[in-house]
């Protein structure tokens, strides 16, 4: 029953019918469904089954959500450490229902596949908004322009862009959360098969990469590049896929998928700028615990732009410390599975397709989050739960993955957090100069 309900959590994550249907509100269903999982993945907690498994995040992922906790609790607000815990308690709680219930092939296939159907349900829910009207006033957002108008008294030019609900509730982040369906897609292609192609692989992406157009998001097509380069990576080498990608950017600029809202760098790369100079500087004031979870607006009048500067400003050297380790293992273990050579099994075949998916929608996410405040999103650690338990899966099935020790990840880790504040105070100071 635990991954049942830890589905049944996971649709009202993307569905959220607290806010589709204002008058359910007050039956905190996320809250119920949430609890209800929690209980019935409790059998596992007491057998002790988990903490057997070689998994180094489900640690760090409980230190996170105590460095999140005294982020805000050292401000002096002991009241909003608990709000903090509460509202990051939701995104963990997603990474724990994961990491302990998807425990086989067969719930991993299950997972994706909700995750795909989810993610279409998402494109016709926003299409009908933009073209039909459909509740437009919660899906579309209107945005102004940034170009002055033709004659002075003529109202702003604004640019529909679709939107979704809850942690989807900006167009960048249902651009992306879209987009981390693509290569999961590609796991049903099969050689020979027109149909079957056109059907389950061709079509819904044609309809994921058409609400992702909806979204007029900038950081979308800077996922979508990335997307693109990572798949093309392995096969035709980093030049190669540098050139096609770039090559792709510029045709679906040109092509006006980002609408009318331009790439211009002059005014929003020194906005960045200055966030990011600012994020260092309240690293160096709370150089341990930071300035607290979420408390990055009290101190500049915009967020970071980016999901690392976010991280250590907010949660210090001690939660990017976590926060850094938790992808680096992850990504490190995908890339083990999904580098695994010789001859398979059909379930370890299996096992590195979805790793080698599963590591690209974490990939092009993150890429992309170098440039968006993308640090706590659901999405994220949805991701990082799939790999810790595809990477459990594997070793269950008794295939050998990088398995980290801590003296060995822990200093590689400590010098990858100092290397990346390093080249944000070098670049920072390069550019403001």
């Amino acid at each position: 029953m635990g991954f049942i309900f830890t589905l049944l959590f996971l649709v009202f994550s993307y569905v959220r019918p607290g806010e589709l249907f204002p008058e359910l509100a007050s039956y905190r269903i996320m809250l119920c469904v949430g609890i209800l999982a929690m209980a019935a993945t409790a059998p596992v907690l007491l057998r002790g089954s988990w903490f057997g498994l070689p998994s180094p995040q489900i640690y760090l992922m409980l230190a996170l959500m105590g460095a999140v906790f005294l982020s805000v609790a050292a401000q002096g607000w002991l009241g909003g450490a608990l709000l903090a815990f509460e509202e990051f308690g939701i995104t963990a709680a997603i990474f724990f229902l994961v990491v302990l219930n998807v425990n086989s092939l067969r719930r991993f296939r299950v997972l994706v596949g909700l995750l795909v159907f989810l993610t279409l349900g998402l494109v016709i829910q926003v299409s009908l908004a933009y073209h039909y009207g459909y509740m437009a006033d919660v899906f579309v957002l209107e945005q102004p322009l940034d170009n002055e108008p033709a004659d002075e008294g003529e109202p702003p030019v604004v640019e529909k862009r679709v939107r979704s609900l809850g942690v989807l509730n900006d167009p960048n982040d249902l651009a992306q959360a879209l987009l981390t369906a693509l290569p999961f897609l590609g796991l049903a292609w099969r050689r020979g098969r027109g149909l079957r192609n056109s059907l389950l692989v061709i079509g819904p992406g044609l309809a994921i990469l058409y609400g992702v157009y909806l979204t007029r998001s900038r950081g979308g097509l800077l996922s979508l590049v990335f997307l693109i380069f990572f798949s093309l990576l392995k096969r035709f080498g980093r030049l190669s896929s540098i050139l096609l990608s770039g090559a792709l950017a510029v045709m679906l600029v040109s092509a006006g998928f980002i609408g009318g809202r331009g790439l211009s760098l002059d005014d929003s790369s020194y906005g960045r700028l200055q966030a990011w100079s600012e994020g260092l500087m309240m690293l160096r004031s709370n150089p341990i615990l930071g300035v607290g979870f979420r408390n990055f607006t009290d101190h500049h009048e915009i967020t970071a732009h980016n999901s690392f500067v976010l991280c250590f400003a907010e949660l210090g050297l001690a939660g990017y410390f976590l926060w850094l380790a938790l992808l680096a293992l992850t990504i490190a273990q995908l890339r083990s599975l999904d580098q695994r050579q010789g001859d398979e099994k059909p379930d370890q075949h299996l096992s590195r397709c979805l790793a080698r998916a599963t590591l690209l929608a974490l990939s092009s996410y993150l890429a992309a989050g170098f440039f968006l405040s993308r640090t706590y999103q659901i999405t994220l650690f949805l991701f990082l739960a799939m790999g810790v338990a595809l990477v459990a899966i594997a070793k269950q099935s008794g295939q050998e993955i990088y398995a980290p020790r801590f003296l060995h990840w822990c200093p590689r880790v400590a010098a990858l957090a100092i290397a990346s504040i390093a080249f944000f105070q070098v670049f920072v100071k390069l550019r403001l100069v």
